[in-house]
Order: C-alpha cells, then structure tokens, then sequence
C-alpha cells in the first residue's frame, strides 16, 4: 500500500506541500483515495503541510487510512510539522463528506513539537485529531491544535490517547 505524499527521514526537511488534492480526483470533488495516508512524515523535521493563504490548501480525503499522519511505527523521531488551513475529509467545497478510513490527523507517540492550526476536520471514521498515549505512556508533548473546525468524525474530535474522554486541565 502506500501514502499519497510519503516525506521520510532526517535529510527530508523543510518540504512544503500546497495547493494539493491527496486522494481526491483532480477536481477535489470525487474519491479516489489511498492505499494507507493522505500525507505521511516519518523522521523528517520541520515540513508544512498547507499554509496560509487558501492558495496552499491541500484536499486529503477519501485515504484508507488517516488524512495525516505525523510519525509511523514506534516513534516519529520529527519535530516541528505545521498542518495549516487543510481540509482534511471534504471535498474542495468543505461541504461534502469525503472522509478518511481512520483519523483526520494521527500523531504518532514520541512527537514533539507539532502544530495543527486552521484546518477543518471533518467526515473521518475515527478521531479528528488523535495524539495517543499508547501502552508505553509516550504520547506526543507540545502537540498544538489550535482554530481548527473540528466536527462530525465518528469518535472524538481530540482523542488524547486514554480511554474515553480525557480531562483537558484535570487540576
């Protein structure tokens, strides 16, 4: 199987990937799909995954797996993946569902430093954004999700990893 965007290993940095439809026929509006990921970074640091401007919007939808996964296997080893302004389960409309198999966005245990931001996140099997905690308790740290519209995914819409719902300041 494989990814439609693959970004892989510490040479593999400071990669941007715009204005893409990731598995979605050329028009953004029919599945198409992948075999596994929409866009996968696997020890590649510091690589974005949209940007600002509607522009650089990436479609990842309709993969068999999670729209994005940051980190694979047992430890991502990458930090500082931005995933800015996607819609991640849509069509290029934002209004019809085209979801992914798994998560909207996956973070994998063992990452640091990533930034979710300014996306919509909809329509996907499981969890809109899944940062795990594993049987090993080595869940992402410093994971930003921040202004995203995050709705209508079949389980969570920020899974943290433990079961069930997960207090945001348990203090």
């Amino acid at each position: 199987g494989l990814s439609g965007v693959l970004i892989e290993g510490p040479q593999s940095t400071g990669n941007v990937v715009q204005g893409n439809f990731i598995g979605t026929n050329a028009a953004g509006s029919a599945a198409l799909g992948n075999d596994l990921n929409g866009v996968t970074t696997s020890e590649a640091p510091g690589n974005t995954i949209g940007g600002s401007v509607v522009e650089a919007r990436n479609i990842i939808s309709a993969n068999a797996r999670h729209g994005v996964s940051i980190g694979i296997d047992t430890n991502s080893g990458s930090t500082g993946i931005t995933v800015r302004n996607n819609y991640i389960g849509t069509d290029v409309t934002g209004n019809n569902c085209l979801g992914n198999g798994r998560d909207g966005v996956f973070v994998n245990r063992g990452s640091v430093s990533h930034t979710i931001i300014d996306n919509l996140i909809t329509c996907n099997a499981r969890n809109g954004v899944n940062i795990p905690n594993f049987i090993t308790n080595d869940p992402g740290i410093r994971i930003e999700v921040t202004n995203n519209s995050i709705f209508a995914n079949g389980a969570l819409g920020i899974d943290l990893g433990d079961p069930g719902i997960t207090a945001n300041d348990p203090g």
